[in-house]
């Protein structure tokens, strides 16, 4: 998983990417209405073990970037990856019809330049699929430790030394902020997180009791959901 700054990653992730990938093409068909995603130039940011990427490549032009090479996939022959050494994306401006931001932008302190980095190599009229963990729910899911992400990154951060957890620093977003630093890269953002619940067996997701929430409440609770996915297109 893609963490700048940092000479070795703490989390690589290659456990139900099948899963989530199928997640995140559900998500751009729905929003796209489309029955597929193909032909399209895409960007796997954070890939890790390149396994999501693999999958877009069946019928897209997929690349991938991350910190660390992890790929479980021959380079080369399916995707191409390229080593990134500062939160700059390596590709030209407006090169992408999607990019994808899985649980990336949390690993990321300067998380406005990433945001600006996707604006700039998106196409008018490209999105990115973007979901992280927020930072109002109890339990921090990559450390398992409950409410130590109320406190401030400082003391988040040692407190996980004191107790020998620590892996690497998180920059955990609340719900407020996500929309803020959409809103101040002019990102017309469009939020699934309640989409999916309410329409889960469509989404692969394995909690199928949530599509019997009332919408009402799936609304109220969706600032202190475990995760949330937004779908964002540049316009301009």
């Amino acid at each position: 998983m893609l963490r700048l700054g940092l000479k070795m990653t703490g989390f690589v992730v290659t456990a139900n990417r099948l899963k989530k990938a199928k997640k995140i093409e559900a998500v751009l068909k729905d929003f796209f209405h489309k029955a597929d995603i193909e032909n399209q130039r895409v960007l796997d940011i954070g890939c890790g073990s390149g396994l999501i990427s693999e999958y877009f490549a069946k019928n897209n032009k997929v690349y991938c970037v991350d910190i660390e090479d992890h790929l479980l996939l021959p380079k080369g022959e399916t995707v191409l990856f390229k080593k990134m050494d500062s939160e700059r994306i390596p590709f030209e401006e407006k090169y992408f019809d999607i990019v994808i931001s899985n649980h990336v932008i949390e690993h990321i302190k300067e998380q406005n330049l990433h945001l600006k980095e996707i604006r700039r190599v998106l196409k008018t009229g490209g999105v990115c699929y973007l979901a992280t963990p927020n930072r109002n729910f109890p339990v921090e899911p990559h450390y398992k430790v409950p409410f130590i992400n109320y406190f401030s990154n400082e003391v988040f951060h040692r407190v996980l030394k004191i107790v020998g957890k620590y892996k690497e620093d998180l920059f955990l977003l609340k719900y407020s902020s996500m929309i803020q630093l959409f809103e101040a890269n002019d990102f017309d953002y469009f939020e699934y997180t309640n989409i999916i619940l309410r329409r889960p067996s469509e989404f692969f997701l394995e909690k199928q009791f949530t599509r019997f929430i009332p919408l009402f409440f799936l609304d109220v609770i969706k600032t202190c959901s475990p995760t949330n996915i937004f779908v964002l297109r540049k316009t301009l």
